[in-house]
């Protein structure tokens, strides 16, 4: 073999599987049983995408849509499209291997892949003839505890890495006028490949490089920068970026959307950046380090492994110290490396798990409170950026230039002997303590991935339908469904790829709780009934239900006696799983089923009621299994103050109130089509701190005063919600279709009225409307009721919202729902009354005109009025 290969290709692959058999062992001897990682974290997730890929494959479907994901409709995943290395290389190892031992092959192999990419970097900085001190750069990148930490988490996107390397030495040769044209086009295919296997990484490997590279060139080292390598740097960029467009058009449509999709929206910003002790905390997991690890090192590592990890270790530490004293150059790597170790503790500052905070002033000179701002707080909201939420993966690239100051480190020290056996001995001396050191877990954690014959025997057979697996908000819960899908090979109501895929959370929401707590669910029955939810789950393909009962707690017996009685004996059942089938022939559903959830401050008991208080919004989840003509009524409790309130209807604002002390009861009359909705109650005013409990705000109230004694100081409050109830509108508020066109894009659509009532009562009158163009004036709508000589007797005038909602504030397009109340003077003659309605600008009061055919009489269009209805008055 010729000697070159040998050293370059063949020595370090042997010293880098070796070193990753151990640090994973004892992987090694469980491929095909036990899957990589700590319990069901992504090592599932990623070995199904690997499955699915082929099974799409060999069964005719197209790989990137997930046809058995989000039942019936499926969906596509722009994350599966941008980041297919993550998958395909595991799809390919399934042809000849099973699912497990597929993806622990590929996940060995990019761990590999990126020593080996590391070394021939540190053998280009280091020296060509520096194959040693190479060696022990390439396995501080392979092992670094940052890189450790997604290892243990099955994080195959994270650590597909193995092209970092090679981008950052294109960029070096580039920089030391070493570069070409090939040069370019080798890193802009570099970059490709981190592309196709992590969509973050312009962010936490690409960023740094450039921001701090570029800084201290800018600072110190202007000698180098030239046109050639401006232009060289440009191609490199700008070709990846040409390169990568075709698999990132639809992942950036998703983030420059206005509406974001649900797995561009989760945080963590604080939770999983590092903690500034992350790099002086050994593992506290090995027997050969937990006993002289600090404290802190539990504190720091115990929540946080996975993204917090950052331990330097003393031997890297002390070699790149000798790198920048003996030579000019390391300090490039040394800027990097400070930065991305900055980078990396995220928005704020953090020590032992905890933000810093500071307090000027004192109590009796008053005082503030804050926490310490970082330089990355001002990124993490720029374009891009700002859909990234793990700041401690900047820690990655630390662990590469740590190993490339090490790599010269040691070549320093090196050079001084003369005696290759004495280099090779000190150098494994130090290889095997690094190893040692960095080792996060040992025995490396594993999880087994037996899955129950049922499931195999499930695939068998045409359900004709979905599984849907409880409890469908835990992530646990899910990953396991999406590895017993490999078995069972049916659709599933969710799914789970990245991140939260795109099912309508109300679906999910309120098929769950009517499996779980039917009790709990705010309907028009006291009690949803068996027949209720099995109608809900036929109409919705739900044949197979899987109830994870060990992720379902204490209120397990409950629940299993709940879908005993929904579906009688379990058709599987073990410690961990219960699973039921669909068999009984449901009756049609005739009620609206609603559910309540959101971002709550707490629930408290008021007068014998529930009271659930708004910080800012509340969801009503409903679903109606036909279309329906639906009212929807509850009281609004202000906290402390007025309060302005608005309805939401699957997104877009259709009513709102001012809600005034000490409360007021809302009713909402809505329109809904067959299906799941989203009812948003939004506070969109700030919510108030107040210590005691939110109840014992609210004046006439009856409480416990026990209750309101000042406990926690972080309540926030906005609204309280309470005695929510839904039905079917009763027969007098029907709505009727009116359709009239009007100037400047607005349309009625129609109404709801009574055809009869009693003077001295209050006349209730919804209109509903449409705007199709902005509305850049105020206009205020009127309600006439005239006589038979054309006089009004009452009328109705107001800003829509109970003037809290101007007409300049809608949207476009924009619905309406206004509710007119008009009190019928107790004196008014019976007889037939006519009620006409209209909108006028304010102040000069021109009326919006009436436009086309209208239906019905059409006295007064030319005024700008529009007849609904007669009404008689008795």
């Amino acid at each position: 073999m010729n000697r070159g290969l040998r050293n370059n290709l063949l020595l370090p692959l042997i010293v880098y599987l070796v070193a990753a058999l151990f640090v994973t062992y004892p992987l090694v001897t469980q491929l095909g049983t036990h899957i990589a990682g700590a319990g069901y974290t992504d090592s599932f997730e990623y070995a199904r995408l690997g499955w699915w890929g082929k099974y799409a494959v060999t069964h005719g479907l197209n790989p990137f849509y997930q046809s058995l994901f989000g039942y019936p409709d499926g969906f596509f995943s722009a994350v599966q499209w941008a980041q297919p290395l993550i998958y395909l290389p595991i799809s390919l190892l399934g042809v000849i291997f099973n699912p497990v031992a597929a993806f622990n092959l590929w996940f060995l192999i990019q761990i590999i892949l990126g020593g080996l990419t590391a070394y021939w970097l540190c053998l280009e900085v280091a020296g060509e003839d520096q194959r040693l001190p190479a060696l022990l750069g390439g396995l501080i990148f392979m092992i670094f505890p940052a890189v450790q930490g997604h290892m243990t988490a099955g994080h195959v996107n994270p650590l597909s890495n193995y092209a970092l390397p090679i981008v950052a030495l294109c960029l070096y040769r580039i920089i030391n006028g070493r570069g070409s044209i090939r040069t370019a086009l080798i890193g802009a295919l570099a970059l490709l490949i981190m592309a196709l296997g992590n969509f973050t990484f312009p962010v936490f490997s690409l960023l740094p490089l450039l921001l701090f590279g570029g800084l201290y060139l800018l600072l110190f080292r202007r000698d180098l920068l030239s046109w050639k390598m401006l232009r060289q740097t440009a191609l490199m960029l700008l070709g990846g970026a040409i390169l990568c467009i075709p698999f990132y058009i639809p992942l950036a449509a998703d983030i420059l959307a206005a509406n974001r999709p649900a797995y561009l929206q989760e945080a963590g910003w604080v939770q999983y950046s590092a903690d500034l002790l992350a790099f002086v905390a050994p593992s506290p997991f090995t027997a050969w380090t937990s006993s002289i690890a600090p404290e802190f090192s539990r504190s720091v590592l115990g929540t946080n492994s996975v993204e917090g990890t950052a331990y330097l270790g003393i031997a890297a530490t002390v070699l790149a110290l000798i790198a920048v004293i003996k030579r000019r150059e390391a300090r490039l790597w040394l800027v990097i490396t400070l930065g991305c170790m900055l980078f990396s503790l995220g928005p704020i500052l953090k020590v032992d798990d905890s933000p810093v905070v500071y307090t000027l002033g004192s109590q009796q000179t008053a005082y503030y409170q804050s926490q310490i701002v970082l330089p990355y707080a001002l990124f993490q909201n720029l374009p891009f950026i700002s859909v990234t939420r793990t700041p401690g993966r900047f820690n990655i690239t630390t662990g590469l230039t740590l190993g490339v100051l090490a790599a010269m480190g040691l070549s320093e020290l090196l050079r001084r002997l003369n005696r290759h056996t004495v280099s090779a001995a000190i150098t494994a001396a130090i290889t095997l303590f690094v190893v040692l050191e960095y080792q996060l877990f040992f025995p490396f954690p594993t999880t087994d991935a037996t899955i129950p014959d049922y499931f195999y025997q499930l695939a068998q057979r045409d359900i004709q339908g979905a599984v849907f697996d409880i409890p469908y908000d835990d992530l646990l819960a899910q990953k396991q469904a999406l590895w017993q899908q490999t078995a069972h090979q049916q659709p599933l109501i969710a799914g789970y790829i990245s991140r939260r895929t795109p099912v309508d959370p109300a679906k999910l929401a309120l098929l769950s709780n009517a499996l779980v707590a039917p009790d709990n669910m705010l309907n028009v029955a006291a009690v949803m009934t068996a027949d209720d939810v099995r109608s809900m789950l036929t109409a919705n393909g739900i044949r197979v239900v899987v109830y994870h009962r060990e992720l379902l707690g204490q209120n397990w017996a409950v629940i299993n006696a709940w879908a005993q009685q929904l579906f009688g004996d379990p058709a599987y059942s073990d410690d961990r799983l219960a699973v039921y089938e669909l068999t009984a022939q449901a009756k049609p559903a005739s009620t609206v089923i609603l559910s309540l959830s959101g971002s709550f401050d707490s629930i408290s008991n008021l007068d014998g009621n529930s009271v659930t208080w708004l910080r800012q919004q509340a969801d009503v989840y409903l679903y109606a299994p036909a279309s329906s003509d639906y009212h929807l009524r509850f009281e609004a409790l202000p906290a402390l103050t007025s309060r302005r309130l608005q309805l939401l209807i699957d997104g877009q604002p259709q009513q709102a109130w001012q809600v005034d002390p000490p409360g007021k009861q809302i009713d909402a009359w809505m329109n809904l089509e067959a299906g799941f909705h989203t009812l948003q109650l939004l506070a969109p005013d700030d919510c108030t701190y107040i210590p005691i409990a939110p109840q014992c705000t609210l004046s006439g109230a009856t409480y416990d005063p026990a209750s309101c004694q000042p406990t926690r100081p972080d309540h926030c409050v906005s609204v309280g919600i309470t005695q929510l109830h839904g039905e079917s509108t009763a027969p007098e508020l029907v709505f009727h279709e009116l359709p009239v066109q009007l100037s400047e894009g607005v349309s009625l659509l129609g109404y709801r009225m009574p055809d009869q009532m009693s003077a001295g009562d209050t006349l209730i009158v919804v209109t509903e409307w449409a705007a199709a163009e902005k509305l850049a004036d105020d206009y205020h709508l009127f309600v006439h009721i005239v006589d038979s000589s054309g006089q009004p007797v009452a009328q109705y005038d107001a800003v829509p919202g109970d003037q809290t909602y101007p007409t300049t504030s809608w949207q476009v397009p924009q619905r309406w729902a206004q509710v007119s109340a008009i009190p019928i003077p107790s004196d008014l003659p019976s007889g037939l009354y006519r009620v006409f309605v209209g909108w006028y600008r304010y102040p000069d009061l021109t009326r919006l005109q009436v436009q086309g055919e209208v239906q019905g009489d059409r006295e007064g269009a030319e005024n700008g009025l529009v007849f609904t209805a007669s009404l008689t008055i008795h």
